[in-house]
């Protein structure tokens, strides 16, 4: 009891020594509030009604690291140090999260709640720090980015618990304002400069193509900024910016057996008849996917569409109407974000942004065709899309003669 409520305090201890001395203050509260209810939420479901997913399994296992760092510190920090699986296996990517988890788990003496908010705190804190470099820059877009990165009912419930996800989307987040305030010239401070570093150290070990994907955009970013100091010529410019994103695949391509150029079309193919052959037929996303390029895109349409509109409403039921209900949602923007498009002007980052949504919501369906593991997985890149999508309607509704660039 006294732990816990030492712990409690310091969460409240840390919340307010993040909160901004002015701007914003409300919309930290409220988006913090939101976090934690949603990672108590999580946490009910799961744990409690559930009682079986991979939370369960994590605080299993995190448990039995905290109980060996009780036994034999000595053996816990070696634990810690010691590699057991390939990086690029599952058991490699749930090992090394784990082994962040017995962090908190040793802090709060087991207690899967408070270890369920420190994670949560951790990923609110990188979308605060998104939502901060936004309104920096463009203070009118407050409300859009309030609602994409802090307040999104589905994004918070996937990002808020003791899963993977929480510490993922949290570190893709904190790059996404990394870059936001790169574009714009900011001088940046070490801590933030050490984040950043972890964050793609810990994309790089969880979900591997994502740390790729965060590296071909800073990599795009910086190439701009050098190109600009080099190249009068725009066109010379933007040939450039496309060679160098041709380069930029071709390396990450190294990073990953799964995501070599040879091995690629295989990889995708063999994870989506292996999620194939243990989902339920009406649960899975039609592909046809034999472990060639062009069978990649020939596919690649149909996993668009799925990755950006599905699950439609029609195909869930129960607590999944939700998922139906935000696809529905992100339909019926378009047409208003058409309508709004002379608001817009576009620039690298909103290119690079696109870039990001449509090689996820392509990838992520073919190989994670279960549409119930889809929407986790589509969580990173959601808000994303959101975002872009209200920001027409919303500066054609309240916002008068103003255009984002």
């Amino acid at each position: 009891m006294i732990w816990t409520l030492l712990n409690s305090i310091l969460l409240l201890a840390l919340a307010l020594s993040f909160q901004p001395e002015e701007g914003p203050t409300k919309h930290y509260w409220l988006g913090l509030l939101a976090k934690f209810s949603a990672s108590l939420a999580f946490g009910w479901y799961y744990f409690i009604h559930l009682q079986s997913g991979d939370t369960v399994m994590f605080h299993q296992q995190a448990l039995n690291l905290y109980h060996l760092s009780e036994e034999s510190f000595n053996q816990y920090i070696n634990y810690l140090f010691t590699g057991h699986h390939p990086v690029f296996m599952a058991e490699g990517r749930n090992d090394f999260f784990v082994k962040i988890l017995s962090l908190p788990y040793m802090a709060t003496q087991g207690n899967y709640w408070l270890s369920g908010l420190y994670l949560a705190f951790f990923s609110f804190l990188c979308s605060w720090f998104l939502f901060r470099s936004i309104v920096r820059y463009f203070p009118q877009l407050v409300i859009p980015a309030f609602i994409a990165f802090l307040l999104w009912p589905t994004s918070l419930f996937w990002s808020s618990g003791i899963l993977k996800d929480t510490l993922v989307n949290g570190s893709i987040f904190f790059l996404a304002g990394i870059c936001i305030r790169y574009y714009y010239g900011y001088t940046f401070k070490f801590s933030q400069l050490t984040i950043a570093l972890v964050c793609l150290v810990m994309l790089f070990y969880l979900k591997f193509y994502l740390a790729a994907m965060a590296g071909i955009c800073m990599g795009i970013l910086a190439w701009d900024k050098v190109t600009k100091a080099f190249i009068s010529s725009k066109t010379l410019r933007y040939v450039s910016l496309v060679f160098m994103l041709i380069v930029l695949m071709a390396l990450t391509s190294l990073l990953n057996w799964n995501m070599n150029l040879d091995n690629l079309p295989q990889a995708v193919a063999d994870n989506y008849s292996r999620m194939k052959s243990i989902s339920e037929p009406d649960k899975i996303v039609q592909l046809n996917l034999d472990g060639t390029y062009a069978s990649l895109i020939k596919s690649a349409p149909m996993a668009l569409v799925t990755g950006l509109w599905r699950p439609a409403i029609w195909q869930t039921s129960g607590w999944m109407i939700f998922f139906g209900l935000e696809s529905l949602f992100i339909y019926l923007l378009l047409p208003q974000a058409a309508i709004g498009y002379k608001r817009y002007q576009v620039n690298l980052l909103g290119v690079l942004t696109v870039f990001f949504i449509i090689s996820l919501s392509t990838f992520l369906p073919m190989v994670s065709p279960n549409l119930g593991s889809l929407v986790r997985y589509k969580s990173v890149f959601m808000p994303f899309l959101l975002f872009i999508l209200l920001i027409g309607p919303y500066l054609t509704l309240f916002v008068k003669n103003k255009q984002i660039s």
